[in-house]
C-alpha cells in the first residue's frame, strides 16, 4: 500500500544537504584523510623497497652475473639491511625508490593537468 503522501522519489533532504555541503567545512578531518593516506602509501612504499626491491636486484643480479658470492637470497637480503643500518646512500637509495617513484609521478601529472587546463 502506497502512503498518503506517496512514495519517496528521491534522497531526503538531510542526505541532499549532507552531499551537497562544503567538503572543506571540517578542515582536520580532510587534513586527516590525507596524512592517513600519504602514510598508506609511505608504508607500503617502505615494504616494497625493503621486501621487494632486493629481491629482484637479487634475481636480476643473479641471471646476469651469476650466483651471489657470501650466499643466496637471505645473505643478500641480510647485507642490504646491514647497509641500511650502516646509512649506506645506495641501499637508502634502494628502499626508497618506489616512494620516490611515487612523487614523481604525482609531480608529472600535476604538471601534466597545468599544461593541459
Amino acid at each position: 500500500m502506497v502512503d498518503s503522501a506517496g512514495p519517496t522519489a528521491g534522497p531526503t533532504a538531510e542526505a541532499t544537504a549532507e552531499a551537497t555541503a562544503d567538503p572543506t567545512a571540517d578542515p582536520t578531518a580532510a587534513l586527516k584523510r590525507t596524512a592517513l593516506a600519504e602514510l598508506t602509501t609511505l608504508a607500503v612504499s617502505l615494504i616494497i623497497g625493503l621486501l621487494v626491491m632486493p629481491c629482484l636486484i637479487f634475481t636480476v643480479g643473479q641471471l646476469t652475473l651469476g650466483d651471489y658470492a657470501r650466499g643466496g637470497l637471505f645473505a643478500f637480503w641480510r647485507d642490504f639491511l646491514t647497509g641500511l643500518v650502516h646509512g649506506s646512500q645506495a641501499f637508502w637509495f634502494v628502499a626508497l625508490a618506489p616512494y620516490l617513484l611515487v612523487w614523481l609521478v604525482r609531480t608529472t601529472r600535476r604538471l601534466w593537468r597545468m599544461r593541459v587546463a
